[in-house]
């Protein structure tokens, strides 16, 4: 194996750009679930098991919900649904691991937390689809393991890395991504009750000037017109450009697909709540931002295996000093 590294002044270059989708984001919502379930799994076979069995949870999928959206109200006409799909060790020996029960308290944890709120949770619907069976290049026991010995034995002998990983990132933000992760925080700081938390920002830096777009998405319910929505929309950007002027050298964009009586009505404060999907592997990297210009691997580390997958362990590594969104933990089943 061979490891190098490069410094690639991301600082020094004239052009730089950055995304960073907010904590309300249903890509960031699939990769804090994906954690989430992968953390308390872990935790629960810990104190039941003594040790870890394999899951691999990265492709947590959240298809949106139908809705009929309007000034002052909405309704759902179809939930959101909830995919948990992987690779998931369903028991050990004759002991069964409660999936269900840990991914509807992940999900339930990480929609209350992330959108502010418990207001989503009669509306959601979960699944999952674990395809654990195990194939010749794998010892049998590998998913199916006759016991806490057993599965000791198996993870002595097959915690290895595929022959094919790769791993490549950087390490922290460059100046459009810090200040992408920024404004996206301090939006989410200082906004007001009206507007949800699937906030997304952009920045464009050309020398030390900036180009910054942002969305943010209105709860339906809270404003009674496109005239109170405006209204809102504008007194946000006079409080967004005087914050950025102190900052920085800056031109702001603020939900420019706005039209007169169209606005960015969201319900619960997140596009999943009018049909937006979200996959794991599709937001921000491992620290927080998503920059086109700079080495990211194409691994998803969300959902892993915790201490055994080699993507993961390194994306993690490298972003530690930066990382955001830990949730906390999970209540416990009981």
């Amino acid at each position: 194996m061979k490891i190098l590294f490069s410094a690639l002044g991301a600082a020094q270059a004239g052009f730089d750009c950055a995304e960073r989708k907010g904590i309300g984001h249903p890509d960031t919502l699939a990769d804090l679930i994906a954690d989430t379930f992968s953390r308390e799994y872990s935790r629960w076979c810990l104190k039941e098991f003594g040790v870890i069995p394999n899951h691999w949870v990265d492709k947590v999928t959240l298809v949106g919900a139908a809705s009929h959206v309007a000034f002052g109200s909405f309704t759902i006409a179809r939930p959101v649904q909830c995919h948990l799909i992987g690779k998931i060790t369903e028991q050990v020996g004759d002991r069964p691991i409660p999936l269900m029960e840990l991914f509807e308290q992940a999900t339930l944890h990480v929609m209350a937390e992330a959108l502010g709120g418990t207001s989503i949770w009669p509306h959601l619907l979960l699944f999952i689809a674990s395809t654990s069976g195990t194939a010749v290049d794998h010892d049998a026991r590998f998913y199916a393991p006759g016991g806490p010995e057993d599965l000791r034995k198996v993870l002595r002998s097959e915690t290895v890395a595929n022959d094919t990983v790769i791993c490549t990132g950087s390490s922290g933000p460059g100046p459009a991504g810090r200040l992408a992760i920024w404004l996206e925080e301090h939006i989410r700081h200082i906004a007001p009750a009206q507007i949800g938390t699937d906030v997304k920002t952009l920045v464009v830096r050309q020398g030390d000037r900036y180009d910054v777009t942002a969305a943010v998405p209105v709860h339906p319910e809270t404003v009674q017109s496109w005239r109170e929505y405006a209204d809102l929309i504008d007194a946000f950007r006079d409080r967004l450009k005087s914050d950025l002027a102190a900052r920085c050298d800056a031109e702001l964009h603020l939900n420019t697909k706005d039209r007169a009586e169209r606005g960015y009505l969201a319900p619960f404060g997140t596009a999943l709540g009018k049909g937006d999907c979200g996959v794991v592997g599709r937001g921000n990297r491992a620290y927080g931002v998503i920059e086109p210009l700079r080495p990211a691997g194409c691994e998803a580390p969300a959902g892993k295996t915790r201490s055994t997958t080699a993507g993961r362990s390194t994306a993690l590594w490298l972003a530690a000093p930066h990382r955001r969104w830990r949730p906390r933990a999970a209540a416990r089943p009981r």
